[in-house]
């Protein structure tokens, strides 16, 4: 289940109803080419890599590439994922 910007915004206002997972992500590398600046993101919940243009990244994060993961990086260096409750 993909997590959304809703997800993330209620889990920062209200932390105590753990609506999210909340693990630090990783920058794994980065290279310019052609005027671009581009970012490799290493997931926290499923150890996939993300690609983003930093511009990209720098206006409301990325979300992980991996459709069964949905989680989102935010600008701080963490990811949210949606707990999904059983």
């Amino acid at each position: 289940m993909k997590t959304t910007y809703t997800d993330m915004c209620n889990h920062l206002r209200n932390p105590e109803l753990k609506l999210c997972e909340v693990n630090e992500y990783t920058v794994r590398q980065g290279f310019s080419e052609h005027g671009s600046s581009w970012i490799h993101i290493g997931c926290p919940f499923c150890k996939e890599q993300s690609m983003t243009t930093a511009w990209s990244f720098a206006g409301s994060g990325k979300r992980c590439e991996n459709s069964n993961c949905g989680a989102i990086f935010g600008l701080s260096g963490v990811a949210y994922k949606k707990v999904v409750n059983e």
